[in-house]
């Protein structure tokens, strides 16, 4: 299962896991889970279709998946500060202070539901649908000490 983890688009989503391998849709009229067009798996009688990865248990049952199995994507951020001290006498300086905020301007993917994380019958399950930090900001100052 963890291979099927990464970044993915399909129909217009963006995935944290493979989105062919999870079950989308259901019709409640009928009562029968049916397969995301774009999959192209078809459902058999127990409701399962074929490369499907996530079940849900029997009533009093345990899984056999591990706890925190599926993670969400990885965050990767940079802060970098730049400083310059000029010293006037012995106590008076002046600091010339840069700050950067996430310098490679990266956009890290969010899970921002519970429901995206761990309800497989969630229809949003494995989707993206947020990003975690702002772009690069840049931020200058100048601070005199007496």
């Amino acid at each position: 299962i963890r291979a099927l983890g990464g970044i993915y688009e399909q129909n217009g989503n963006i995935y944290f896991v493979n989105p062919n391998i999870l079950l989308q849709t259901f019709n409640a009229s009928t009562g029968v889970w049916n397969s995301t067009a774009s999959s192209g798996y078809n459902i058999n009688g127990t409701g399962a279709f074929a490369g499907q990865a996530f079940f849900n248990v029997q009533p009093g049952q345990t899984g056999n998946v591990t706890r925190a199995l599926v993670d969400g994507p990885s965050f990767f951020n940079v802060n970098m500060a730049l400083l310059k001290n000029i010293k006037f006498t012995e106590s008076m300086r002046l600091q010339l202070r840069m700050e950067a905020f996430n310098v490679f301007n990266n956009v890290n993917f969010n899970i921002s539901d519970a429901q995206q994380r761990s309800n497989i019958n969630s229809t949003s399950f494995g989707q993206i649908t947020a990003t975690a930090n702002a772009a690069r900001e840049l931020q200058f100052a100048v601070r005199f000490e007496f």
